[in-house]
Protein backbone atom coordinates (compact mmCIF):
# COMPACT_ATOMS: atom_id res chain seq x y z
CA UNK A 1 0.00 0.00 0.00
CA UNK A 2 1.31 3.40 -0.97
CA UNK A 3 0.84 6.31 1.38
CA UNK A 4 1.53 9.93 0.72
CA UNK A 5 1.00 13.22 2.53
CA UNK A 6 1.36 16.72 1.23
CA UNK A 7 0.45 20.24 2.27
CA UNK A 8 -0.68 23.09 0.08
CA UNK A 9 -0.97 26.67 1.27
CA UNK A 10 -3.15 29.01 -0.75
CA UNK A 11 -2.16 32.61 -0.24
CA UNK A 12 -4.71 34.07 -2.63
CA UNK A 13 -8.45 33.97 -2.17
CA UNK A 14 -9.72 31.97 -5.15
CA UNK A 15 -11.44 28.72 -6.17
CA UNK A 16 -9.16 25.66 -6.01
CA UNK A 17 -9.57 22.13 -7.36
CA UNK A 18 -7.96 18.91 -6.19
CA UNK A 19 -7.42 16.44 -9.06
CA UNK A 20 -6.73 12.80 -8.21
CA UNK A 21 -5.55 10.49 -11.06
CA UNK A 22 -6.01 6.73 -10.67
CA UNK A 23 -4.75 5.18 -13.89
CA UNK A 24 -4.67 1.61 -12.53
CA UNK A 25 -8.19 1.95 -11.11
CA UNK A 26 -7.22 0.58 -7.72
CA UNK A 27 -9.20 1.26 -4.58
CA UNK A 28 -7.83 4.05 -2.46
CA UNK A 29 -8.87 6.23 0.45
CA UNK A 30 -7.78 9.59 1.66
CA UNK A 31 -8.47 12.36 4.11
CA UNK A 32 -8.54 16.05 3.48
CA UNK A 33 -7.97 18.58 6.26
CA UNK A 34 -8.61 22.21 5.47
CA UNK A 35 -7.25 24.87 7.80
CA UNK A 36 -8.35 28.41 7.07
CA UNK A 37 -6.11 31.34 7.94
CA UNK A 38 -7.17 34.93 8.41
CA UNK A 39 -5.10 37.97 7.44
CA UNK A 40 -1.84 38.51 9.37
CA UNK A 41 -1.43 34.77 9.87
CA UNK A 42 -4.29 34.38 12.34
CA UNK A 43 -5.61 30.82 12.35
CA UNK A 44 -8.43 31.43 14.80
CA UNK A 45 -11.90 32.22 13.55
CA UNK A 46 -13.52 35.52 14.40
CA UNK A 47 -15.59 33.81 17.12
CA UNK A 48 -12.44 32.41 18.79
CA UNK A 49 -10.00 35.31 18.47
CA UNK A 50 -11.33 37.06 21.65
CA UNK A 51 -10.32 34.06 23.78
CA UNK A 52 -6.67 35.16 23.78
CA UNK A 53 -7.45 38.56 25.25
CA UNK A 54 -10.20 37.16 27.50
CA UNK A 55 -7.96 34.75 29.40
CA UNK A 56 -5.20 37.35 29.70
CA UNK A 57 -7.62 39.75 31.39
CA UNK A 58 -9.14 36.95 33.49
CA UNK A 59 -5.71 35.87 34.77
CA UNK A 60 -5.01 39.50 35.75
CA UNK A 61 -8.20 39.83 37.84
CA UNK A 62 -7.76 36.45 39.55
CA UNK A 63 -4.12 37.33 40.31
CA UNK A 64 -5.22 40.61 41.90
CA UNK A 65 -7.78 38.76 43.99
CA UNK A 66 -5.16 36.18 45.00
CA UNK A 67 -2.77 38.90 46.22
CA UNK A 68 -5.46 40.82 48.12
CA UNK A 69 -6.81 37.68 49.79
CA UNK A 70 -3.35 36.39 50.72
CA UNK A 71 -2.48 39.79 52.21
CA UNK A 72 -5.68 39.72 54.24
CA UNK A 73 -5.11 36.36 55.93
CA UNK A 74 -1.33 36.78 56.25
CA UNK A 75 -1.88 39.65 58.68
CA UNK A 76 -3.82 37.25 60.94
CA UNK A 77 -1.51 34.25 60.44
CA UNK A 78 -1.08 33.77 64.22
CA UNK A 79 -4.81 33.11 64.58
CA UNK A 80 -7.24 30.48 63.35
CA UNK A 81 -7.10 31.05 59.57
CA UNK A 82 -7.53 27.51 58.24
CA UNK A 83 -10.64 28.38 56.25
CA UNK A 84 -9.22 31.58 54.76
CA UNK A 85 -5.94 29.85 53.92
CA UNK A 86 -7.80 27.03 52.18
CA UNK A 87 -9.94 29.51 50.25
CA UNK A 88 -6.73 30.85 48.69
CA UNK A 89 -6.89 27.80 46.43
CA UNK A 90 -9.88 29.34 44.61
CA UNK A 91 -8.02 32.25 42.94
CA UNK A 92 -4.86 30.16 42.61
CA UNK A 93 -6.53 27.34 40.65
CA UNK A 94 -8.40 29.92 38.57
CA UNK A 95 -5.08 31.57 37.68
CA UNK A 96 -3.61 28.22 36.63
CA UNK A 97 -6.71 27.46 34.56
CA UNK A 98 -6.60 30.87 32.82
CA UNK A 99 -2.85 30.63 32.07
CA UNK A 100 -3.16 27.13 30.58
CA UNK A 101 -6.16 28.21 28.50
CA UNK A 102 -4.24 31.29 27.32
CA UNK A 103 -1.33 29.11 26.11
CA UNK A 104 -3.78 26.77 24.35
CA UNK A 105 -5.45 29.56 22.38
CA UNK A 106 -2.13 31.20 21.50
CA UNK A 107 -0.75 27.91 20.21
CA UNK A 108 -3.88 27.29 18.17
CA UNK A 109 -3.70 30.84 16.86
CA UNK A 110 -0.16 30.38 15.56
CA UNK A 111 -0.44 26.91 14.00
CA UNK A 112 -4.10 26.24 13.34
CA UNK A 113 -3.55 22.69 14.63
CA UNK A 114 -5.28 21.64 17.83
CA UNK A 115 -2.57 21.01 20.49
CA UNK A 116 -4.11 17.93 22.06
CA UNK A 117 -2.04 17.99 25.27
CA UNK A 118 -2.74 21.67 25.91
CA UNK A 119 -6.41 21.18 25.04
CA UNK A 120 -6.91 18.44 27.61
CA UNK A 121 -4.75 20.27 30.16
CA UNK A 122 -6.93 23.38 29.82
CA UNK A 123 -10.09 21.31 30.21
CA UNK A 124 -8.65 19.50 33.24
CA UNK A 125 -7.49 22.73 34.91
CA UNK A 126 -10.86 24.39 34.35
CA UNK A 127 -12.73 21.49 35.93
CA UNK A 128 -10.38 21.34 38.93
CA UNK A 129 -10.76 25.08 39.49
CA UNK A 130 -14.54 24.74 39.50
CA UNK A 131 -14.34 21.75 41.84
CA UNK A 132 -12.14 23.60 44.35
CA UNK A 133 -14.52 26.56 44.19
CA UNK A 134 -17.49 24.39 45.15
CA UNK A 135 -15.51 22.55 47.84
CA UNK A 136 -14.88 25.92 49.49
CA UNK A 137 -18.58 26.79 49.24
CA UNK A 138 -19.53 23.49 50.87
CA UNK A 139 -16.89 23.90 53.61
CA UNK A 140 -18.24 27.35 54.42
CA UNK A 141 -21.82 26.03 54.50
CA UNK A 142 -20.78 23.22 56.86
CA UNK A 143 -19.21 25.79 59.20
CA UNK A 144 -15.68 24.38 58.93
CA UNK A 145 -13.45 26.50 61.21
CA UNK A 146 -16.46 28.80 61.78
CA UNK A 147 -18.85 26.90 64.02
CA UNK A 148 -16.97 23.59 64.22
CA UNK A 149 -13.24 22.72 64.30
CA UNK A 150 -13.38 20.13 61.54
CA UNK A 151 -15.35 17.61 59.50
CA UNK A 152 -15.47 13.87 60.12
CA UNK A 153 -14.24 11.33 57.59
CA UNK A 154 -17.68 10.33 56.34
CA UNK A 155 -18.55 13.97 55.63
CA UNK A 156 -15.27 14.52 53.80
CA UNK A 157 -15.75 11.41 51.66
CA UNK A 158 -19.27 12.45 50.73
CA UNK A 159 -18.28 16.05 49.94
CA UNK A 160 -15.31 15.15 47.75
CA UNK A 161 -17.27 12.38 46.01
CA UNK A 162 -20.12 14.78 45.27
CA UNK A 163 -17.73 17.43 43.94
CA UNK A 164 -15.92 14.84 41.81
CA UNK A 165 -19.21 13.93 40.10
CA UNK A 166 -19.89 17.65 39.59
CA UNK A 167 -16.46 18.06 37.99
CA UNK A 168 -17.04 15.12 35.65
CA UNK A 169 -20.42 16.56 34.64
CA UNK A 170 -18.75 19.89 33.97
CA UNK A 171 -15.99 18.29 31.84
CA UNK A 172 -18.55 16.40 29.79
CA UNK A 173 -20.56 19.58 29.21
CA UNK A 174 -17.51 21.65 28.21
CA UNK A 175 -16.38 18.97 25.76
CA UNK A 176 -19.70 18.04 24.11
CA UNK A 177 -21.81 21.12 24.88
CA UNK A 178 -25.43 20.93 23.79
CA UNK A 179 -28.06 19.43 26.01
CA UNK A 180 -25.55 17.39 28.00
CA UNK A 181 -26.04 20.42 30.24
CA UNK A 182 -29.03 18.57 31.70
CA UNK A 183 -26.75 16.36 33.83
CA UNK A 184 -24.74 19.36 35.00
CA UNK A 185 -27.92 21.15 36.07
CA UNK A 186 -28.96 18.11 38.12
CA UNK A 187 -25.63 18.20 39.96
CA UNK A 188 -25.92 21.94 40.57
CA UNK A 189 -29.34 21.42 42.16
CA UNK A 190 -28.06 18.50 44.27
CA UNK A 191 -25.07 20.49 45.55
CA UNK A 192 -27.28 23.51 46.25
CA UNK A 193 -29.67 21.36 48.31
CA UNK A 194 -26.75 19.98 50.34
CA UNK A 195 -25.36 23.47 50.94
CA UNK A 196 -28.76 24.79 52.00
CA UNK A 197 -29.24 21.95 54.49
CA UNK A 198 -25.83 22.72 56.02
CA UNK A 199 -26.57 26.45 56.23
CA UNK A 200 -29.92 25.81 57.93
CA UNK A 201 -28.27 23.48 60.44
CA UNK A 202 -25.64 26.07 61.38
CA UNK A 203 -28.17 28.90 61.46
CA UNK A 204 -30.39 26.98 63.87
CA UNK A 205 -27.44 26.26 66.17
CA UNK A 206 -26.35 29.91 66.14
CA UNK A 207 -29.92 31.07 66.72
CA UNK A 208 -30.17 28.83 69.80
CA UNK A 209 -26.93 30.35 71.12
CA UNK A 210 -28.27 33.85 70.50
CA UNK A 211 -31.41 33.06 72.46
CA UNK A 212 -29.32 31.81 75.37
CA UNK A 213 -27.14 34.94 75.27
CA UNK A 214 -30.20 37.21 75.31
CA UNK A 215 -31.53 35.38 78.38
CA UNK A 216 -28.43 36.27 80.41
CA UNK A 217 -28.68 39.98 79.63
CA UNK A 218 -25.89 40.30 77.06
CA UNK A 219 -26.32 42.43 73.97
CA UNK A 220 -26.48 39.68 71.35
CA UNK A 221 -25.64 42.04 68.47
CA UNK A 222 -22.21 42.69 69.99
CA UNK A 223 -21.23 39.01 70.09
CA UNK A 224 -19.32 36.89 67.55
CA UNK A 225 -22.32 34.55 67.46
CA UNK A 226 -24.50 37.29 65.96
CA UNK A 227 -21.80 38.12 63.40
CA UNK A 228 -21.62 34.48 62.30
CA UNK A 229 -25.39 34.26 62.09
CA UNK A 230 -25.47 37.29 59.78
CA UNK A 231 -22.68 35.79 57.68
CA UNK A 232 -24.66 32.62 57.06
CA UNK A 233 -27.76 34.60 56.15
CA UNK A 234 -25.81 36.58 53.56
CA UNK A 235 -24.14 33.42 52.28
CA UNK A 236 -27.50 31.69 51.85
CA UNK A 237 -28.85 34.55 49.76
CA UNK A 238 -25.68 34.67 47.65
CA UNK A 239 -25.91 30.93 46.93
CA UNK A 240 -29.51 31.24 45.72
CA UNK A 241 -28.55 34.04 43.32
CA UNK A 242 -25.35 32.31 42.16
CA UNK A 243 -26.81 28.89 41.33
CA UNK A 244 -29.90 30.44 39.72
CA UNK A 245 -27.80 32.71 37.51
CA UNK A 246 -25.40 29.90 36.55
CA UNK A 247 -28.17 27.45 35.57
CA UNK A 248 -30.25 30.02 33.67
CA UNK A 249 -27.21 31.41 31.88
CA UNK A 250 -25.97 27.98 30.76
CA UNK A 251 -29.41 27.13 29.40
CA UNK A 252 -29.57 30.46 27.58
CA UNK A 253 -26.01 30.10 26.24
CA UNK A 254 -26.70 26.58 24.95
CA UNK A 255 -29.51 27.96 22.79
CA UNK A 256 -28.32 31.44 21.78
CA UNK A 257 -24.51 31.61 22.13
CA UNK A 258 -23.39 28.71 19.97
CA UNK A 259 -21.79 31.08 17.44
CA UNK A 260 -20.10 33.27 20.08
CA UNK A 261 -18.46 30.86 22.54
CA UNK A 262 -16.12 33.57 23.85
CA UNK A 263 -19.13 35.47 25.21
CA UNK A 264 -20.22 32.42 27.19
CA UNK A 265 -16.71 32.04 28.59
CA UNK A 266 -16.54 35.71 29.56
CA UNK A 267 -19.90 35.70 31.34
CA UNK A 268 -19.02 32.49 33.18
CA UNK A 269 -15.78 34.04 34.45
CA UNK A 270 -17.57 37.22 35.55
CA UNK A 271 -20.21 35.24 37.49
CA UNK A 272 -17.55 33.14 39.28
CA UNK A 273 -15.40 36.20 40.00
CA UNK A 274 -18.30 38.15 41.53
CA UNK A 275 -19.33 35.16 43.66
CA UNK A 276 -15.76 34.67 44.90
CA UNK A 277 -15.49 38.36 45.79
CA UNK A 278 -18.83 38.26 47.63
CA UNK A 279 -17.98 35.15 49.67
CA UNK A 280 -14.46 36.42 50.35
CA UNK A 281 -15.72 39.80 51.55
CA UNK A 282 -18.30 38.16 53.83
CA UNK A 283 -15.84 35.75 55.45
CA UNK A 284 -12.78 37.98 55.36
CA UNK A 285 -10.61 38.40 58.43
CA UNK A 286 -11.10 41.69 60.22
CA UNK A 287 -10.19 43.37 63.55
CA UNK A 288 -11.71 41.45 66.45
CA UNK A 289 -11.53 41.07 70.20
CA UNK A 290 -9.52 37.90 70.88
CA UNK A 291 -10.92 37.41 74.39
CA UNK A 292 -13.94 35.26 74.84
CA UNK A 293 -17.24 36.10 76.41
CA UNK A 294 -17.54 34.62 79.88
CA UNK A 295 -20.61 33.55 81.78
CA UNK A 296 -21.59 36.46 84.06
CA UNK A 297 -20.15 36.09 87.55
CA UNK A 298 -22.66 35.37 90.29
CA UNK A 299 -22.93 36.23 93.96
CA UNK A 300 -25.51 35.37 96.60
CA UNK A 301 -28.21 37.99 96.99
CA UNK A 302 -28.43 39.73 100.38
CA UNK A 303 -32.20 39.71 100.23
CA UNK A 304 -32.47 36.13 99.06
CA UNK A 305 -29.42 33.99 99.98
CA UNK A 306 -30.92 30.93 98.31
CA UNK A 307 -30.88 32.60 94.90
CA UNK A 308 -28.19 34.47 93.00
CA UNK A 309 -28.24 37.65 91.03
CA UNK A 310 -26.11 38.58 88.08
CA UNK A 311 -23.64 41.14 89.40
CA UNK A 312 -21.59 41.51 86.24
CA UNK A 313 -22.62 40.98 82.65
CA UNK A 314 -19.67 42.71 81.06
CA UNK A 315 -17.09 41.17 78.80
CA UNK A 316 -13.94 39.87 80.45
CA UNK A 317 -11.41 42.29 78.95
CA UNK A 318 -7.77 41.54 79.59
CA UNK A 319 -6.58 44.10 77.09
CA UNK A 320 -6.83 47.65 78.53
CA UNK A 321 -9.67 49.62 77.05
CA UNK A 322 -11.10 46.57 75.33
CA UNK A 323 -9.89 47.69 71.90
CA UNK A 324 -10.21 45.11 69.08
CA UNK A 325 -6.97 43.51 67.93
CA UNK A 326 -5.71 44.90 64.61
CA UNK A 327 -2.75 43.93 62.41
CA UNK A 328 0.41 45.54 63.73
CA UNK A 329 -0.60 45.30 67.39
CA UNK A 330 1.33 42.95 69.72
CA UNK A 331 -0.24 39.56 70.22
CA UNK A 332 -2.43 39.36 73.33
CA UNK A 333 -1.06 37.58 76.37
CA UNK A 334 -3.21 34.67 77.47
CA UNK A 335 -2.55 31.98 80.08
CA UNK A 336 -2.67 29.11 77.56
CA UNK A 337 -1.25 28.44 74.13
CA UNK A 338 -2.88 31.03 71.89
CA UNK A 339 -3.34 28.96 68.76
CA UNK A 340 -4.95 26.16 70.80
CA UNK A 341 -7.25 28.65 72.51
CA UNK A 342 -8.49 30.10 69.22
CA UNK A 343 -9.12 26.67 67.73
CA UNK A 344 -11.73 26.24 70.40
CA UNK A 345 -12.14 23.38 72.85
CA UNK A 346 -11.40 19.98 71.44
CA UNK A 347 -13.99 18.48 73.80
CA UNK A 348 -17.69 19.31 73.97
CA UNK A 349 -18.98 21.84 76.47
CA UNK A 350 -22.43 21.09 77.84
CA UNK A 351 -24.76 23.99 78.65
CA UNK A 352 -27.92 22.78 80.37
CA UNK A 353 -30.91 25.11 80.53
CA UNK A 354 -32.72 23.84 83.62
CA UNK A 355 -36.44 24.39 84.17
CA UNK A 356 -37.14 27.89 85.46
CA UNK A 357 -38.37 28.52 88.99
CA UNK A 358 -39.88 31.64 90.56
CA UNK A 359 -38.83 33.84 93.45
CA UNK A 360 -41.09 35.20 96.20
CA UNK A 361 -42.17 38.06 93.92
CA UNK A 362 -43.21 35.70 91.14
CA UNK A 363 -40.31 36.61 88.85
CA UNK A 364 -38.80 33.75 86.81
CA UNK A 365 -35.34 32.59 87.85
CA UNK A 366 -32.96 31.41 85.13
CA UNK A 367 -31.11 28.23 85.94
CA UNK A 368 -28.20 27.27 83.68
CA UNK A 369 -25.61 24.56 84.38
CA UNK A 370 -22.28 24.25 82.59
CA UNK A 371 -20.43 20.94 82.36
CA UNK A 372 -16.72 20.81 81.49
CA UNK A 373 -14.86 17.58 80.58
CA UNK A 374 -12.29 16.07 82.92
CA UNK A 375 -8.76 15.62 81.52
CA UNK A 376 -9.61 11.96 80.98
CA UNK A 377 -12.16 13.18 78.39
CA UNK A 378 -14.60 10.53 79.58
CA UNK A 379 -16.39 12.28 82.43
CA UNK A 380 -17.86 15.71 82.99
CA UNK A 381 -17.69 17.94 86.04
CA UNK A 382 -20.85 19.92 86.59
CA UNK A 383 -20.27 23.49 87.70
CA UNK A 384 -22.48 25.17 90.22
CA UNK A 385 -25.79 26.09 88.61
CA UNK A 386 -25.76 29.54 87.08
CA UNK A 387 -28.95 31.20 88.13
CA UNK A 388 -30.28 34.69 87.97
CA UNK A 389 -33.52 36.46 88.54
CA UNK A 390 -35.10 38.61 85.88
CA UNK A 391 -38.50 40.12 85.48
CA UNK A 392 -40.49 39.01 82.48
CA UNK A 393 -42.46 41.73 80.70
Amino acid sequence: NLTDAFSIRANVEDRYYLLQLNCQRKKYSGTLDIIAVNPNGEFLSLSDVPFKRLYFVVSFFWSALFLLWSYNWFQYRKFNIRLQRFMTLVPFTQIVSAVVALHFWRELSQTGIDPVLLHWSALLAEGIARGIFFVCLVYVAKGWSITRPGLNKSELRFIWGMILILMISYWVYKYFHGFVLFFLVIMYVFVLRYIFAAIVENSQALLAQLQLIRRIDIDATSTPVYTKFQMFKMFQGAMVVYISVVVIFHLWATIFLQKTPWLEGMMEQIIDLLMAIGVGYTFRLRPFNPYFYVIPSLAPSDSDPNNANIVSSSIDQIQPGGQPWKPGMPLPVVPVDYSRLLRGPQQPLLIIDNPSTYDVNGNPIQNVSVAEPFPSQTQYSLNSPTTGSSSQK
